[in-house]
């Protein structure tokens, strides 16, 4: 297989990631003694106009391959703008050149890039996400069905 995994931990949870589900699968049947939840799509969602929104998403399906959960990183910027090889901002672009100096490129080191979405503005779920992401120390202020 010519693809590394990218091995990125969420809540204590270690995720090997992939662009794509074939890769995804393929990485499975080599290694078979792995739990399929634990190996991940990985991808990038990054916002024109609201860059402060930009987000990893590591895609968990389940063992039926018809369902999944999405986790969602906030508040990484650093790390998204590695991930992907680039920003749309020029001070971001000059921490990115720092953290490759350091880390190397992302596409280099694994052998492939994430699959990006770039938009002008987030989706109403993105956005929900942000907000509740935002709130998180508010606690049990925040109404449960918010």
């Amino acid at each position: 297989m010519a693809l590394e995994p990218f091995p990125i931990t969420i809540d204590g949870r270690k995720f090997f990631t992939f662009p794509h589900d074939e890769d995804r699968v393929e990485y499975l049947v080599e290694n078979p003694m792995i739990d399929p939840k634990d190996v991940a799509i990985l991808m990038v969602s990054i916002f024109r106009h609201k860059g402060f929104m930009d987000m990893v998403e590591v895609i968990e399906i389940d063992d039926a391959e018809d369902d999944f959960n999405t986790h969602v990183i906030l508040g990484r910027m650093a790390l998204v703008d590695w991930l992907v090889g680039f920003s749309m901002d020029n001070q971001r672009h000059e921490d990115l050149k720092a953290t490759e100096d350091v880390a190397g490129k992302f596409g280099e080191r694994f052998g492939w890039w994430p699959t990006v979405t770039i938009d002008d503005e987030p989706a109403e779920f993105q956005e929900n996400v942000y907000i509740r992401w935002s709130l998180r120390d508010l606690g049990d202020t925040v109404p449960e069905d918010f």
